[in-house]
């Protein structure tokens, strides 16, 4: 967190492992022009089945952007 951000987006997009593959389920969107970020969203898990999530965020200070990715990866119990 920058203190001197104009803005915030983000980014979360999720994936499920099919064979050597990660596939596309779906992804979720927010900005904000102070505070703290959140993104959400909701999906069903399966039993068993790896997921992986990607949250992506860039803060901007006028129109310099920094951007930072962060994924993780878990199996559904």
């Amino acid at each position: 967190k920058q203190s001197t951000a104009t803005s915030i987006e983000g980014t979360l997009t999720l994936y499920e492992l099919v064979g050597d593959d990660w596939v596309y389920i779906d992804e979720w969107y927010n900005s904000k022009t102070r505070g703290t970020l959140a993104v959400t969203g909701d999906f069903t898990c399966e039993s068993g089945v790896t997921y992986k999530a990607v949250f992506v965020v860039t803060v901007y200070t006028g129109t310099t952007a920094e951007t930072e990715t962060v994924e993780h990866i878990d199996e559904c119990p």
